[in-house]
């Protein structure tokens, strides 16, 4: 039962792992038509991140905040990535940045990168 469980989880992670390879494909098809579309970046950046990617993942998610360096969620995506890269001081500088623009994003960024692993 428990070897069931593990393989049904399993096939549901590569699922996601393909669907998040064949997104990737389009968001990066739509940057080459649109290079001025920051979700465009930020949804690359996602699909990285779902990869475990996370150096793409920055770079997507910088590119994306370049683009519209006013957008929260790319401020928090960029944060959280950071985290993941073990890069704590960029990661705060995010949270820093964040709280003036959307305190409560920026308080869930903080849990975030206060929780233990």
């Amino acid at each position: 039962m428990v070897l069931l469980c593990v393989s049904i989880l399993a096939g549901a992670g590569c699922a996601r792992n393909n669907l998040s390879r064949q997104k990737k494909a389009i968001f990066q098809r739509a940057i080459r038509e649109n290079p001025g579309d920051p979700y465009a970046y930020y949804n690359l950046g996602i699909c990285h991140y779902n990869l475990k990617e996370y150096r793409q993942a920055l770079g997507a998610f910088k590119k994306a905040l370049a683009l519209d360096p006013q957008n929260g969620e790319f401020i928090y995506s960029l944060g959280i990535c950071y985290h993941q890269l073990g890069r704590f001081r960029e990661a705060m500088d995010q949270y820093r940045q964040l709280r003036f623009i959307d305190a409560k994003l920026a308080d869930r960024l903080f849990k975030k990168l206060n929780a233990s692993p």
